[in-house]
């Protein structure tokens, strides 16, 4: 069965993110033979002075597939009770990749655009029969581990910093669409219109491969650009990712 695994709040200034610990959690998952893992995203949550957060105030997501949840559940609260850095909030959710509720999907919404509070975090949990833990500080890390979720399984959002198949952050020169889907378990290439162009078409990956989750697909972007009089593509900018991927 597939789960999807939230995660917030892991870290200080002097640490790496919550980014990093999320692709670390996953390759732990995979080599103890516990989980496999499909996609790891990273979701922008309400970036507001009145908000607590270390950086940048995101929470990251692991899509995986296990027949043993409650190991899985042992395993990810004792790793953030063992990994999340001092001061930090850490939280944990997990849900069933299939059936999540509407009310946390919403709640994931609103937490990308207004203050939400840890008591009405657990009161949702709780209705919805959800996990949701936290482990360090004041547990405020429990309310963008849940957003996590709720925005990884509405398929409309963030981007990805981690996918089964090649390293994305590896690529460079140049491919065709159909050559980078044999790479990466992506659906297509496109621009800021998220309109797929052709699988013929060539790509320079020179630059900020990081593909965005928008309609329910896994989207390498792309900027057109003119040379000799025809159209070409080119990876793009870090400024386009992070604005369709926020």
């Amino acid at each position: 069965m597939r789960y999807l695994i939230g995660i917030d709040d892991t870290d200080n200034l002097q640490t790496r993110g919550t980014g990093f610990r999320a692709r670390q959690l996953g390759q732990e998952l995979i080599q103890s033979g516990l989980a496999n893992v499909f996609g790891i995203s990273r979701h922008q949550l309400f970036f507001d002075p009145r908000v607590p957060y270390t950086s940048h105030n995101s929470s990251a997501c692991l899509e995986v597939e296990t027949g043993r949840f409650d190991y899985l559940k042992h395993y990810c609260s004792a790793f953030l009770a063992r990994e999340a850095a001092p001061g930090s909030d850490a939280g944990l959710c997990i849900v069933a990749a299939d059936g999540l509720s509407e009310e946390v999907i919403r709640w994931g919404a609103r937490a990308k655009c207004e203050l939400v509070t840890q008591a009405e975090a657990w009161t949702i949990a709780k209705e919805h029969g959800l996990f949701l833990a936290a482990f360090t500080g004041n547990f405020d890390g429990a309310i963008g581990a849940m957003a996590a979720v709720g925005l990884r399984y509405s398929g409309n959002d963030g981007r990805f910093v981690w996918m089964e198949g090649k390293n994305f952050r590896e690529l460079s020169g140049l491919s065709s669409v159909s050559e980078l889907r044999r790479l990466l378990p992506i659906d297509g290439v496109a621009g800021e219109d998220l309109v797929l162009i052709p699988e013929s078409s060539v790509v320079d990956l020179d630059g900020w491969v990081r593909p965005v989750l928008k309609n329910g697909k896994k989207i390498v972007l792309i900027e057109k650009y003119q040379h000799n009089g025809g159209i070409c593509y080119k990876c793009a900018s870090k400024e386009l990712v992070r604005k369709i991927s926020n």
